[in-house]
């Protein structure tokens, strides 16, 4: 039996390590069990399929990180998320980096947040000169009409999926709906 050239990342062990300087406890997370090529589909995939803004590019990410490829848990995710929202800038991008950060260190959250943003800016590169150039035509204002209330469909629905997932009491809708 011929041995496969692809190696297997290695797994790091989830045994507690104590910390000299803080005298603490602490758990390395494991590493991904996918491929690495597995990997980078997943996350060119986000990144191609991510408009809509940060709500829609965020339950994006949920669905493929937590729900399909059950790379992280729903609490590894949403703490995740809320880490990137007390950082200034995009929150989806950094969710992306950190998300590839922990799953294969650093070159994991380089490539992670380059296949995030690349892909959606080579589509609106094609969308904005083809707009330069056919953007008066009927056929095309109604084209661009559509797109935008089906990215406003993908929103809501994002934002209503996320909601029901973070928003775990009464008192928590209160303060969103009054916010």
């Amino acid at each position: 039996m011929k041995k496969s050239p692809i190696k297997e990342p290695k797994t790091m062990s989830s045994a507690p390590q104590k910390d000299k300087r803080q005298n603490v406890e602490i758990k390395k997370s494991a590493v991904c069990s996918a491929h690495p090529y597995i990997f980078l589909f997943v996350f060119a995939k986000i990144g191609i399929l991510s408009f809509g803004g940060p709500a829609a590019q965020i339950s994006l990410m949920h669905h493929y990180l937590v729900d399909k490829m059950k790379w992280l848990t729903e609490k590894q995710f949403l703490n995740g998320l809320s880490f990137c929202m007390l950082l200034p800038g995009p929150e989806a991008m950094q969710l992306a980096t950190y998300v590839g950060w922990r799953l294969y260190g650093i070159w994991g959250g380089l490539i992670a947040g380059l296949l995030f943003v690349l892909p959606g800016a080579a589509i609106i590169l094609v969308l904005a000169s083809f707009y330069v150039f056919y953007g008066t035509a009927p056929l095309v204002t109604l084209l661009f009409s559509g797109v935008k209330a089906a990215v406003i469909m993908i929103v809501l629905a994002a934002l209503i999926k996320l909601s029901k997932k973070a928003l775990l009491y009464k008192w928590q809708w209160l303060v969103v709906l009054f916010a």
